[in-house]
This record gives C-alpha cells, sequence and structure tokens, in this order.
C-alpha cells in the first residue's frame, strides 16, 4: 500500500483570496478538537493532567482571588501547603495505579520533586520590605516555574497549546506568502508562520488532531521541510519559544539562547541543515521537494 502523502502550501496556494477566513476556521477548529479532547481527560488517560496540574491551578488561583490574596508570608505558606497535600494524595495514587504506556512513574515522581523544592524555597522567602503587590507578583512566578516542570509531561496540556496555535499564527501573520500549512487528508495538521527572508521562526505548531492520533513529527516534518527547499540566510533563523516545552524542543534542534536572553534563541544554518538531514525520512512522503517560489 502506497505511503499517504503531505503537502506544505503558504496560505495564499491554500486558501486563495479568501485564506485569512479560511485559516480563522481552521482555528475555530483546533480549539474546538482541543477543549473536546481536555473534556475527555480522565486519571487513566493522563493523571499529570487530571491528579496535579489542574487542582494545583485552581487552589493558586482561588487563593489569588482570596483575601489577602497572597499578599502576604502566610497566607503563601498557606497555598503552598495545600498544594503539598494536593501532591502527596497524588503520588500515593502514582505508586498504587496501572499508569498509562507513556506515563513514567519515575519521570513524574522527578519533576512533582523539582516542583515542590521550588514551592517550599517561596514558602521560605524573606517578604519584608516588598508591598502587597510584589510579593503576590513573586508567588505567581515561582508557581508558574513549577507548574511548568510538571506541565511538560502532559499531553493534554500539549493539546490544549496546539489548540491556539492557528489562532495565534492568524493574529501575527502579515503576509500569506509567509505562512505555511502541512496538510494530510485535506486537514490542516500543522502551521509554520516565519519572518520574510526566513531569518526568522515566529510560530510553529501541530493541530490537536496531529497530536490526538499521535501522528508523530508533524510540527517538525514542517520545519524540516522549510529548513530544507528555502533560503535560509547564513545567520541562522531566530525563535521566540513560546514557553518551556518549545524551547526545548527547539533545543533538542540545536537552538541555543542568544547572549543572557531568556527568551531570545537561534538555530544556525548548521544546524538547520543537520535538521533536514536528520529528518530526510519525514520529507520522502512530503511534497513539494523545492521551494514555494510566489
Amino acid at each position: 500500500m502506497a505511503e499517504e502523502t503531505f503537502y506544505v502550501r503558504n496560505a495564499e496556494q491554500w486558501g486563495g483570496k479568501d485564506w485569512k477566513d479560511k485559516f480563522e476556521r481552521v482555528g475555530e477548529q483546533w480549539e474546538k478538537d482541543a477543549n473536546e479532547a481536555v473534556g475527555k481527560a480522565t486519571m487513566e488517560v493522563d493523571p499529570v493532567w487530571v491528579g496535579w496540574l489542574v487542582p494545583v491551578k485552581a487552589t493558586f488561583e482561588n487563593a489569588e482571588k482570596t483575601d489577602p490574596y497572597l499578599s502576604d508570608g502566610p497566607s503563601i505558606v498557606a497555598v503552598v501547603k495545600a498544594i503539598d497535600e494536593i501532591t502527596g494524595k497524588f503520588k500515593a495514587w502514582l505508586a498504587a495505579a496501572t499508569l498509562p504506556p507513556d506515563v513514567k512513574r519515575n519521570v513524574v515522581e522527578d519533576a512533582l520533586a523539582k516542583a515542590s523544592e521550588i514551592l517550599a524555597q517561596l514558602a521560605k522567602s524573606n517578604f519584608s520590605g516588598m508591598d502587597e503587590e510584589a510579593i503576590a507578583k513573586k508567588a505567581r512566578v515561582e508557581w508558574l516555574k513549577a507548574d511548568a516542570i510538571v506541565d511538560q509531561l502532559s499531553p493534554t496540556s500539549n493539546i490544549l497549546n496546539a489548540g491556539k496555535m492557528a489562532y495565534q499564527a492568524w493574529n501575527n501573520v502579515q503576509d500569506a506568502k509567509n505562512l505555511f500549512l502541512l496538510t494530510f487528508k485535506d486537514d490542516v495538521i500543522a502551521v509554520a508562520l516565519v519572518t520574510s527572508n526566513f531569518g526568522g521562526l515566529v510560530d510553529l505548531g501541530a493541530s490537536p488532531r496531529a497530536l490526538i492520533t499521535k501522528m508523530k513529527g508533524t510540527g517538525t516534518r514542517l520545519f524540516a521541510w522549510i529548513a530544507a527547499y528555502n533560503p535560509i540566510p547564513a545567520t541562522g533563523m531566530s525563535l521566540i519559544p513560546l514557553g518551556p516545552k518549545a524551547a526545548g524542543y527547539y533545543q533538542s534542534l540545536g537552538a541555543v539562547y542568544i547572549g543572557g536572553s531568556t527568551e531570545n534563541m537561534l538555530i544556525s544554518k548548521a544546524a538547520l541543515d543537520a535538521m533536514a538531514t536528520k529528518y530526510a525520512n519525514l520529507l520522502v512522503n512530503t511534497l513539494p521537494k523545492e521551494r514555494i517560489i510566489p
């Protein structure tokens, strides 16, 4: 049986004059797919999401909305204690449960330990000399650090983030020729938005449906196609990761942070060429095998 073919088109080639409206509908569909997946999440499917991420977020955000609004030391100690209780119950469940094949108990436990240590240090902080707003801000920053460590292990979180990607690209795109769409069986399953000279990658993401069906390498397929067939500058391509997951992904491809920045990254021309070579198998059944010239 012949291998299925993937196609890359820029937004104008894909949608014609109405590409913007059509792409907005893609965003609506991705959001719908993501929300449906979130609604189906259970402890048996995604224990990290249901057992820790959701209750911890609810606990923290409820404390933010309740007097004293995480604006002093005792209130922060209290919320950290409440999160510790959630963590303890979840770890007990984790130790006794039969886990999904892609959930590794030791990896989850290690992430929980790192998150708990961040929150423990927060609870021990000296808040003297800080105003209420500064204390609340510090609490949120540290909680987000802890959350991000565990969040990386949740497929539901990945799907939820993917659901936002098409809308984000839709909002950021200035020229249809710089927005590339990867399609499979007439569905848009990945999007990439680049700068006009291919010197920067603005957005890159796979669709919720691709993640739900575990269609591996979807976003990488599109990124590798861009690297393989387009005139990447000798200086490489700049990247702005949307969060720790994206940064980790880009680092796995050879990207590095620029200077002392924690937001801006660069992937060299050599690393892009290496990526295209490494993932050449993904390009075998991806068309066209050449640059799309507007």
